[in-house]
């Protein structure tokens, strides 16, 4: 049975129970529509309520709920009520559904694709940085669909390895699902929102808090057919992700690090305990989702990167591999380019303008001792004032972007430039 105004109820629930309450949960759990809830008197609900959780739902008026629908469609975020068939089956299995979800961007999210959760540090290092966006770059090849929380670090890169790809990614956020956190991640945001999703379980406008980053991590599980934990602390906020997983028998991959890395200790962990499989290389989780959903699912760009934090053992092995194939400019001309909603549109951003370089800055010894594409690449970043990995692709069209990033991750390493935070690099 299909209910026309679901979106309005399902708000006035969330108004009337509480964005985020266990009585809402609980209301998803025994009832199969909003409307239902709307309609029924409050000595029907039946003996899993109590008296005061009933009297939450006595006031009918519905103009609150209408004026949130009014802005969302104005802003064009979609309302996906529990009663939808848009509603992702894993949701209704959940021990706490959501009311609703909130959606920015053209993916349905919902359909039966294969997809990998990608979590880690916010404070990730060059290494894990690099092996997020290479292993999303990849997955997204195959036609995967990366699932991660558009937080900093390690989420960062592993939305922008699918998106260089030019496959959809889907970004589950910890507020509304028109608010930007954080604030530098504006022009990822509108980049997924052109080319993927942006959802969220709360109420436009509703503002960041820490417990909202816990309750979403049970979604960023549910929507994966495997959660990989690329770097974290043991009590970091991808263990929470991990738990979540275990809870609903989501299978674990974790990338190995070095020992002596405290954002190593997590996965190091997960795979000592088997918790979790070591992840060799991203063909590892192809295998997974091949067996799983019984098809033929391959990898169509490889990186010339492997999951060894040995830097000279692994630039001895690039040598002998063949370069990837060119990323077409155009792909990424569509993604910065993209069309978004008027409320969210931007003057496109010129490439910076480069900046003189005094002749009295030196160059590191260690200069001498770069690849010619790494020189390549650091002498871009030494003529600006700082530079982001999308400008420098556009700048050296013949490198893809998981060479760059495997670049920087090098000149990070030997201190010869570093992040200013922003995700843009300038020289050390």
């Amino acid at each position: 049975m299909r209910y026309e105004n679901e979106e309005i109820y399902a708000v006035w629930m969330m108004l009337s129970a509480g964005d985020g309450s266990s009585l809402l949960y609980k209301t998803v759990a025994n009832f199969n529509a909003a409307e239902q809830v709307y309609k029924c008197d409050k000595r029907a609900f039946g003996i899993n309520f109590k008296e005061e959780e009933t009297e939450r739902y006595s006031d009918k008026n519905l103009d609150a709920a209408k004026r949130i629908v009014d802005y969302c469609a104005r802003n064009e975020i979609k309302i996906i009520p529990f009663s939808s068939m848009e509603y992702p089956l894993a949701f209704r299995n959940l021990e706490k559904s959501p009311c609703a979800l909130f959606v920015k961007g053209n993916h349905p999210f919902h359909e039966n694709k294969p997809s990998v959760g990608i979590v880690g540090t916010r404070q990730a290092t060059a290494y894990g940085k690099r092996i997020a966006s290479v292993v999303s770059y990849e997955l997204s090849s195959a036609g995967v669909m990366i699932v991660s929380g558009m937080a900093k670090g390690i989420d960062t890169q592993a939305h922008k390895g699918s998106l260089y790809m030019n496959n959809p990614t889907v970004a589950v956020v910890a507020g509304g699902v028109d608010v930007i956190y954080p604030k530098e991640n504006e022009e990822l945001y509108e980049m997924i929102c052109s080319n993927g999703a942006v959802i969220s379980e709360h109420l436009p406008r509703t503002g960041v808090r820490s417990f909202l980053f816990h309750m979403r991590n049970r979604l960023i599980s549910a929507l994966s057919d495997a959660v990989l934990v690329v770097e974290s602390e043991p009590d970091g906020g991808s263990m929470i992700t991990v738990r979540c997983a275990m809870n609903q028998g989501v299978p674990l991959f974790a990338v190995p690090g070095p020992i002596d890395s405290p954002f190593s200790v997590a996965p190091n962990r997960l795979i000592s305990d088997k918790s979790a499989s070591m992840l060799t290389n991203t063909q590892d989780l192809i295998d997974f989702l091949n067996k799983k959903h019984g098809g033929n699912i391959a990898i169509t760009r490889r990186s010339s990167v492997k999951m060894n934090y040995s830097e000279k053992e692994e630039e001895k092995k690039k040598k002998s591999k063949k370069p990837l194939p060119e990323l077409p400019k155009d792909d990424i001309d569509i993604l910065l380019t993209g069309t978004v909603p008027e409320t969210a549109q931007k003057k496109p951003k010129k490439p910076p303008e480069p900046v003189a370089v005094p002749e009295t800055v030196k160059i590191s010894s260690e200069y001498d001792n770069l690849s010619e594409t790494e020189k390549r690449v650091y002498d871009v970043i030494r003529k600006n004032t700082s530079v982001s990995v999308d400008k420098l692709c556009d700048v050296l069209t013949d490198l893809s972007f998981s060479d760059i990033v495997t670049v920087i991750g090098k000149l990070e390493l030997l201190d010869l430039v570093c992040d200013t935070g922003l995700g843009n690099y300038k020289i050390s």
